[in-house]
């Protein structure tokens, strides 16, 4: 049996505790005590590279605590460094979900209420978000003022620091690690039609990287949902946007109407206004098989063969990206020839 096919614990332990139980394990080897054990270096260099990338200048470590579920803390790890000086570092570990409820802002809390951290100040709290799959939005993220630790931190760290066969737990999660990306990259090479939520989600990043705007996620809906993302926001006054929306295979021409009494109307304004932009930029865009009227809702969709994708896709069914990111690219420029039209629109609500 080949290396890559050997069961991976990693594919067992699937929990966020599961998760929580590997971070607390590694970080607990950057103590002091354990600077003759193999594990030690490694452990060391991700405990300061979370310090790193909070702006922290921390000089050595004398001793490292870490407590799992702490008040509601994922991990937290308690330090001493060399001039006596404690410092929390809290880390916040989350898989497929997302941060909720001002969450993290509360940790920060927590971690005075307990008076045997009162020499703790907030400026000795690092706020650490660490996260090894996709997430597009990390406003509240940093408006908590904590740190994201992605996938490609560790990667990084895995392949610089790290000396394979040191530990099994370890090398099971650079294998694992590894195959989440192997995973999101397919959408490169595997035909569109077969294509799963993660390799739209790999594609979404891409898109996201090269246009740096939007977001995208899972949206849920009577027929089952899908993995979509928004981007190209224009406004056209009153808190109302035009936008784009890939819905998997359909490209969709949003607006956003706050107003319930004006949405009928919009649809037949903007509808017929981002038909004609579309033919302006070169694109054919065409009527929706069904437009229903809600605060958000599509007006136009880029025109495809029947039961094919928006995107460019080559003879074999896979994505040729550079076309398809020209047809993106043509769509941005329909949304913004189309919000030229604001003032005719508020004239006509005023009307």
């Amino acid at each position: 049996m080949k290396k890559n096919q050997t069961p991976n614990l990693f594919n067992y332990a699937t929990s966020e505790l599961s998760h929580d139980a590997f971070i607390a394990w590694l970080l607990s080897w950057a103590d002091p005590t354990f600077e003759d054990e193999p594990l030690h270096s490694f452990s060391r260099s991700v405990l300061f590279d979370f310090i790193d990338i909070t702006g922290k200048n921390i000089s050595g470590v004398q001793k490292v605590y870490v407590k799992t579920q702490y008040r509601n803390i994922d991990v937290l790890v308690l330090l001493t460094d060399q001039s006596g000086k404690q410092w929390a570092v809290i880390v916040e570990n989350k898989m497929h979900t997302r941060e909720h409820s001002d969450q993290l802002k509360r940790y920060r809390e927590n971690i005075h209420k307990d008076e045997k951290l009162e020499d703790i100040t907030d400026s000795q709290i690092l706020g650490i978000y660490y996260k090894m799959w996709e997430q597009s939005d990390m406003k509240r993220v940093k408006d908590s003022e904590f740190s994201h630790f992605g996938r490609q931190h560790m990667r990084n760290l895995l392949k610089d620091e790290y000396q394979t066969g040191t530990s099994d737990i370890v090398d099971h999660y650079e294998r694992y690690l590894e195959q989440i990306q192997k995973n999101l990259d397919a959408y490169e090479t595997k035909p569109v039609k077969d294509w799963t939520g993660t390799q739209w989600t790999g594609f979404y990043s891409k898109l996201k990287r090269d246009l740096n705007d939007g977001d995208f996620g899972y949206v849920p809906n009577p027929s089952g949902g899908f993995m979509g993302y928004w981007f190209g926001f224009e406004n056209i006054g009153d808190e109302n946007s035009l936008y784009l929306q890939s819905e998997q295979e359909k490209f969709c021409f949003k607006v956003h109407i706050k107003e319930k009494e004006r949405r009928k109307a919009a649809r037949k304004f903007w509808h017929r206004v981002v038909i004609e932009a579309g033919k302006e930029a070169g694109l054919e865009v065409v009527k929706p098989r069904v437009m229903r009227t809600g605060r958000w809702f599509t007006i136009g969709v880029i025109k495809t063969p029947k039961d094919q994708p928006w995107m460019s896709i080559d003879e074999n069914g896979k994505l040729n990206y550079p076309e398809t990111s020209q047809k993106v690219r043509k769509a941005l420029d329909v949304i913004s020839i189309a919000a030229r039209k604001k003032d005719e629109w508020e004239n006509l609500e005023s009307s």
